[in-house]
């Protein structure tokens, strides 16, 4: 926590990355990552799947947070590796997990997948249906807790006042403001949040934050912020703002965007004209 306060002080933004993969890992500790996150949905979303895969019980996310531990643990050096884990798991002791996690040399821990932004995305009806159903946000509340006595960084999301008020009252560090699918706000097919909203959400999240605890570092994730120009406007526009996680805008964009482009490149090229079939 003491160097993020301490970028947070020198005006410097923190960034906070996903990583699917150990390649990506690599990658975005040597761009200066403040905080790279290994869970599930960077897996799937790194396979080629959506990142709406990670709400559907494809795979055991818990599980998917234990193996990828080997995969990325050894590679990040410097930048503190945190966990996504599945709060509302019925089949895991969550304090005995947390103690596996610390085994595996992870430094803090994610509420993914969780409802921090889930209202946002799939509707509050579904919340009341997972409250209902012993699977509400208490228990993420509850790993934020347990995951402090362990010394553990935590940076859970968030999107909703009183949410964020139980996170900080559990002793969260870092608070990552969900504003919902990442997309091109013109983007037909896809329900995103606009940015002036998600500027207004930001401003009255942060200062509620700020209010209960000034230590709290903010950032904020998903939404219309696809690249540097979208969130610039946003860090010119909260000033309670200290940065940015990004999943997909970071690991999945530019590596579509890059990968795409580099076969175009490559695909472009001719044949030599001198070129003759041989009889």
């Amino acid at each position: 926590m003491r160097a993020l306060h301490e970028k947070e002080s020198a005006r410097a933004i923190i960034v906070g990355t996903g990583a699917g993969t150990g390649l990506s890992a690599v990658a975005e500790e040597k761009g200066g990552a403040d905080l790279i996150i290994a869970y599930a949905t960077g897996k799937y979303r790194m396979a080629g799947r959506s990142s709406m895969t990670g709400r559907f019980a494809f795979g055991n996310a818990n599980g998917e947070a234990v193996r990828m531990a080997a995969e990325l643990r050894p590679l990040v050096r410097r930048a503190p590796l945190i966990a996504g884990v599945f709060a509302q798991d019925p089949f895991r002791n969550m304090e005995d997990f947390l103690d596996e996690l610390c085994r595996l040399g992870y430094d803090g821990v994610q509420n993914i997948p969780g409802m921090g932004g889930q209202e946002i995305m799939e509707g509050a009806d579904n919340i009341k249906a997972l409250v209902a159903a012993r699977c509400g946000f208490g228990q993420e509340v509850e790993l934020v807790r347990l995951a402090r006595r362990r010394d553990l960084l935590t940076t859970p999301y968030c999107s909703r006042p009183d949410h964020l008020k139980l996170l900080i009252d559990a002793g969260a560090d870092v608070l990552v403001l969900h504003m919902g699918l990442t997309g091109n706000e013109r983007d037909k097919n896809m329900e995103v949040t606009p940015l002036q909203e998600c500027k207004d959400r930001i401003n009255e999240l942060s200062l509620l934050a700020k209010q209960q605890n000034p230590n709290v570092i903010v950032l904020c994730h998903g939404g219309p912020v696809v690249g540097p120009m979208e969130l610039h406007y946003l860090m010119s526009s909260c000033p309670w703002l200290a940065g940015f996680y990004g999943a997909s805008a970071i690991e999945r964009i530019p590596v579509e965007t890059a990968l795409r482009k580099s076969v175009q490149a490559f695909s472009a090229l001719k044949l030599n004209p001198q070129r003759r079939v041989l009889q």
